[in-house]
């Protein structure tokens, strides 16, 4: 995904207004789609728990910052 440069294209296409909070479209885009590729399943509901057992692993992506990460294992609690 990395390569492929998923993130910003995300963030080209998806561009988010003034009024938003939480978590970037960039993060949860990627999170969902790494849990989509490694389970197989793309219900939001059961990406939570799998986002929270792997925060260590997502993290070191180094796609983004510590204060972000954060705020997603915070919001995916």
């Amino acid at each position: 995904m990395k390569k492929m440069e998923i993130a910003s294209l995300l963030d080209t296409h998806f561009p988010t207004h003034g009024n938003w909070q939480g978590l970037s479209l960039r993060v949860m885009g990627i999170v969902w789609l790494s849990h989509i590729l490694s389970e197989g399943d793309h219900r939001l509901k059961s990406v939570q728990g799998w986002a929270g057992a792997r925060l260590g692993t997502l993290k070191s992506t180094g796609l983004w910052g510590d204060t972000l990460w954060l705020r997603t294992s915070a919001a995916l609690r």
